[in-house]
């Protein structure tokens, strides 16, 4: 039994390697590896990464925040304009969720700014 058991281990530890090594591929991984670049200062790269996650995922749940963190990430920039632009975009798709509203006060920190 135990040599049975050693057998399918063997067989499945591959397959399951593969899948670990094809979830940072998925487009969940590209949202993740968004997130690290941004968490890291490489914002160029996230907004990459957020781009990438939003053409594969036009519709999910996580849209609406990657076109935040797309709009915060130009703003850290220095890119203003486009991070309006992310912004409007943001309130204008999502206007009853509270992205519509963190975009707003984005918004209004620009103007401020100004």
């Amino acid at each position: 039994m135990d040599m049975m058991k050693t057998v399918v281990l063997f067989l499945l530890f591959p397959i399951l390697a593969s899948s670990c090594a094809n979830f940072q591929k998925s487009s969940y991984g590209s949202y993740a590896e968004a997130e690290k670049a941004f968490s890291r200062g490489k914002y160029e790269k996230a907004i990459a990464g957020y781009r990438d996650y939003l053409e594969q995922n036009p519709g999910s749940s996580m849209a609406v925040i990657a076109e935040y963190y797309i709009g915060k990430s130009y703003a850290a920039m220095g890119m203003t304009g486009e991070a309006e632009k992310v912004y409007r975009d943001v309130i204008k798709k999502y206007p009853q969720s509270s992205w519509a509203d963190f975009s707003q006060k984005r918004l209004d920190e620009i103007k401020l700014a100004v």
